[in-house]
């Protein structure tokens, strides 16, 4: 059995944190622990791995970074209940890890679900997280008008409306559950990941710039199938992955299962429930948001700008304009001839994404070291 405590990753330390509120967190540490504290949070479906190139990095620059395995994977605390992964339990786990090290704020860094999770940390704890920054996901104001998301999902995907009618989309198939009095918190999509979970990571972790086979499931409707089938199989690695890289990853979820990472989705339309106070709400902390030109998100429920050097007329930029009152840096990253700038822009362009952070970092670093923090006195920040 291997030892989770032992880094891949030479100048990486792994390490068991036992949380206040009963949980343990394992965490990717690198740097100074004076340094200023930044706290990177991943996605789905990934680990503290994805950010391996940003924890190494800042740590030599002199910054005391943490990247946990977030609740419900690799080797963190992985509760069975749906309800215990909505977003209060989440900030409940990074607030109680910045305390277990005696630090009252950080910067905080989404990407995915991180950043999804990320945006709502910075309206409910700004005095926590007085720097934010998210790739991959933005965010918009709410409106008293607005539906959940998980609704507009249902209603796009015609979900209810009959087996003839229902599509295939991931969020909705995660949302799934059996109807099991014994077993309330299991559904169709960790049954099938868990089935084989060298697949449900080999065919996630890949880019645009891949072939992928032409054989999949095809039929758009639910009933023909879940997701695994219907996602193209990659013929290749992407480069910025190595058999050692997947195999590794493979190997946290072969610990944790999926049900976890597939549990955040189940408390998508929950988290827009438990948050009304949001509802017209700004985010004034200074921000940050990255993404790849090629991330699938950018087009997700609707044609993606196009890519022009001027971003005011970007459908991504004017929805965090609509709630950022302090938008310091938005980047689309394009990649050179032959790489990816993919929705694992951390992973496919690590140069550009640290360089622009970095820049971000030292920007607001006034701001950062003049915050009060949110959390109890503490000799370190």
């Amino acid at each position: 059995m291997d030892d989770p405590l032992t880094s891949p990753i030479q100048g990486i330390t792994l390490k068991f944190v036992k949380l206040a509120n009963g949980m343990t967190m394992r965490v990717a540490c690198c740097g100074p622990e004076d340094g200023i504290p930044v706290v990177f949070m991943h996605g789905w479906p990934e680990s503290w791995f994805s950010w391996r190139h940003q924890i190494k990095y800042f740590g030599e620059q002199g910054y005391n970074v943490m990247a946990p395995d977030m609740r419900g994977y690799g080797y963190s605390s992985c509760p069975p209940n749906v309800d215990d992964y909505d977003v209060y339990s989440h900030a409940s786990d990074i607030i109680c890890l910045l305390q277990a090290h005696g630090l009252t704020k950080a910067i905080l860094v989404g990407h995915d679900w991180g950043a999804i999770l990320g945006w709502l940390f910075a309206h409910l704890y700004p005095e926590v997280f007085p720097v934010v920054a998210n790739l991959s996901v933005p965010t918009v104001m709410r409106k008293s008008t607005d539906l959940s998301p998980y609704d507009l999902f249902k209603k796009r995907f015609k979900i209810g409306q009959g087996p003839d009618k229902e599509l295939f989309f991931y969020i909705t198939y995660h949302n799934e559950r059996y109807d099991l009095e014994n077993v309330p918190n299991f559904g169709p999509a960790e049954a099938e990941y868990d089935s084989n979970l060298y697949e449900y990571i080999y065919r996630t972790w890949s880019d645009e710039t891949v072939k992928r086979d032409t054989n999949y499931l095809k039929n758009p409707l639910r009933v023909a199938g879940g997701r695994l089938w219907r996602t193209p199989r990659p013929l290749h690695l992407p480069k910025w992955l190595s058999q050692a890289d997947l195999d590794y990853v493979v190997k946290q979820f072969q610990h944790s299962g999926s049900r976890g990472g597939v549990n955040y989705y189940r408390n998508f339309h929950r988290n827009f429930l438990i948050t009304p106070q949001l509802i017209g709400k700004t985010i004034d902390q200074p921000t940050f948001f990255l993404t790849g030109a090629n991330d699938g998100v950018r087009g997700m429920l609707s044609p993606a700008s196009k890519v022009t050097g001027d971003y005011k007329d970007d459908k991504q930029y004017q929805g965090l304009m609509t709630v950022c009152t302090d938008l310091r840096q938005f980047h689309i990253i394009q990649a050179p001839k032959g790489e990816s700038c993919s929705h694992w822009i951390q992973q496919d362009q690590p140069k550009q994404v640290n360089e622009r952070l970095h820049s971000f970092f030292k920007e607001t670093e006034d701001v950062f070291k003049s915050a009060k923090g949110g959390l109890a006195s503490s000799s370190k920040m």
